[in-house]
């Protein structure tokens, strides 16, 4: 009730109440380090997930908010094993492929993000406001590692938005279809004039 009226404090210190019961304290703690995540201190978050889990290593929301806070803090390699964790549970979810496939693609570790983004998109579901984002993410290491065929068609499925299209762009060019990358670049550079991919592709 403090949560749903807004009052984050309130609710952490009545969470705090019932980590004494064993029957309330794997929750208790549970949405106390989600509040803690929330107002920024990863920190606590993780010591209070890691006793969840402690409690239920198969508890998955605290599996990801785990991971979230090791983000946060720049612990890339105890990311990449908590989301490994969520997979294992989950293995039809798609958000913890596209999870690690961010924090490869930010490292740029092309390759192994590529094949990240790959597993990502076999699970999102086609509706899903990720699905684009995936596939433009996935059509950019394969841009970076020079694969653009590939590119194009890892893109061909997705909207056209300015991302999609700069990236489409910077494929057909490198593959010397001039006129179909310079359409590209200019529909890219109608919605975000200043795209660093269209305009160079542009000009």
């Amino acid at each position: 009730e403090h949560l749903a009226f807004g009052q984050s404090e309130a609710a952490f210190v009545t969470f705090s109440e019932a980590t004494a019961d064993p029957e309330t304290r794997e929750l208790a703690y549970h949405e106390a380090a989600t509040i803690l995540y929330e107002v920024g201190q990863f920190s606590r978050t993780i010591l209070m997930c890691r006793q969840v889990l402690a409690w239920n290593s198969a508890r998955t929301d605290s599996q990801r908010l785990l991971a979230a806070a090791y983000y946060d803090i720049g612990a890339m390699a105890s990311t990449i094993n908590t989301l490994k964790v969520v997979v294992k549970q989950q293995p039809n979810d798609h958000r913890p492929h596209y999870m690690e496939a961010s924090i490869l693609h930010d490292f740029e570790r092309f390759e192994d993000a590529a094949l990240a983004y790959a597993e990502a998109a076999k699970r999102v579901p086609q509706d899903a406001p990720a699905r684009d984002e995936i596939l433009v993410g996935w059509g950019e290491c394969l841009v970076r590692l020079r694969r653009h065929a590939e590119a194009i068609e890892v893109l061909e499925p997705a909207s056209s938005g300015p991302d999609a299209d700069a990236q489409r762009a910077v494929a057909l060019f490198a593959l010397r279809q001039l006129d179909a990358a310079l359409n590209a670049a200019r529909s890219a550079l109608t919605r975000r004039p200043h795209l660093p991919e269209g305009v160079a592709v542009a000009a």
